[in-house]
């Protein structure tokens, strides 16, 4: 089997690694969100692992341990209603996740952190549950001085509760490897995107290689990257035409696949589960825990603010991938993205770079019909 292939069966059996680590005797740190410095927890002898949902595996779990315990407005609220965040409550109160020690969420959008209220409700009213121990990881999104000085303040409280938790010091050496080995994948990552880019690897399976490097640890993933990265350099170039998607967070590879199959390529992408991963590397050259806070604060969450910053985003993105096109991907009820879109496609059709704008989309492609219908029709478009 190629180290590709491998990565791409990690993505599929997300807990394969975990759990083998929990097998040794080790302690998994599960995360929501792309803010979370993994660094730090990786250095304190966690895994850290990034909890995802299903679309195949519903919402039965809800009725059960949710809905009972949540305001009665809260079931047709559009913010509570958002599927892939739901969809990690699914996975968590029906034992998915079982192999977690803790849980930490971080500073991400309404529904995320609301996450928290949540599991520690209904860990007390149903101590069947195997909902580990909670921390929230607070931050701030301003960009400015008086916010690092903050976001410096919840990292130096997380790494007390880490060290508290996981039984030995943080210590700077500790931190410095942990900081080199997250550079690598990150680098491996920038070399994942490049290939794409190149049309040597589809859309899905760097999507597929993206998600894997948060399912397991990075000794194991580094080393399969690079191979995968030699292995993808002697493939013979795809062509056809080159999109971009952008939107909502997609923890799965459905909408790439479908429109790869329509004969396009996604040759880059603008939410947190794909090429953003591989953003701002660590700075080597301060002091570790001083580089793992400055990026906590540089980094962005799940969102970026203000909008001018988010438009300027997609529209870097789109051209240094050189995309022909973009797909606007949207789940029904993700305000914040309905908010964001109209300028970004202005911003993009002003560039040159036609748009498709496919909106309040199912977590499952339960009929993929319409979308690919849509997608055909934007190919098409984009041909003439």
């Amino acid at each position: 089997m190629g180290a590709l292939e491998e990565l791409q069966g990690f993505y599929r059996q997300r807990d394969t690694a975990a759990r083998a680590w929990k097998a040794q005797g080790g302690k998994v740190l599960g995360y929501v969100s792309s803010s979370m410095p993994e660094e730090l927890a990786a250095a304190a002898g966690f895994l850290p692992y990034r909890l995802s949902g299903d679309p195949q595996a519903g919402f039965d779990t809800l009725g059960r341990y949710y809905y009972p315990l949540a305001d009665k407005s809260l079931p047709g609220s559009r913010v509570m209603s958002l599927e892939f965040v739901n969809a990690i409550m699914q996975a968590v109160f029906s034992g998915r996740y079982d192999f977690l020690d803790y849980l930490v969420i971080p500073y991400a959008r309404k529904a995320v952190l609301a996450l928290y209220t949540h599991f520690s409700v209904a860990r007390a009213a149903y101590p069947e549950l195997k909902i580990p121990e909670l921390y929230l990881l607070d931050r701030t999104i301003t960009p400015f001085y008086a916010g690092g000085l903050y976001n410096r303040g919840r990292i130096l409280d997380f790494k007390a509760w880490l060290e508290a938790s996981g039984g030995h010091p943080v210590t700077d050496g500790l931190l410095a490897a942990a900081i080199a080995e997250g550079n690598e994948t990150r680098r491996l990552l920038s070399e994942i995107s490049a290939l794409r880019a190149q049309g040597r690897i589809l859309g899905a399976e760097a999507l597929a290689v993206f998600g894997a490097s948060r399912f397991m640890p990075k000794a194991t993933f580094n080393p399969l990257a690079e191979r995968a990265v030699g292995e993808a350099g002697a493939r013979t170039t795809r062509t056809g035409p080159r999109l971009f998607v952008s939107g909502s967070p997609l923890d799965n590879t459905d909408l790439y696949a479908l429109i790869e199959d329509c004969g396009a390529t996604v040759v880059g992408e603008s939410h947190d589960w794909g090429a953003p991963m591989a953003d701002l590397p660590l700075n080597t050259a301060a002091p570790p825990l001083e580089a793992i806070a400055e990026r906590f604060h540089k980094s962005p969450p799940d969102l970026i603010f203000p909008l001018d910053a988010a438009v300027a985003d997609v529209v870097g993105r789109a051209k240094a991938c050189g995309a022909e096109g973009v797909v606007f991907h949207v789940y029904r009820h993700d305000d914040h993205e309905l908010f964001d879109v109209p300028a970004k496609r202005a911003a993009l059709e002003a560039a040159g770079i036609p748009t498709l704008y496919l909106q309040e989309q199912p977590y499952r492609i339960e009929d993929p019909a319409p979308v690919r219908a849509a997608v055909t029709q934007f190919l098409a478009d984009l041909r003439s």
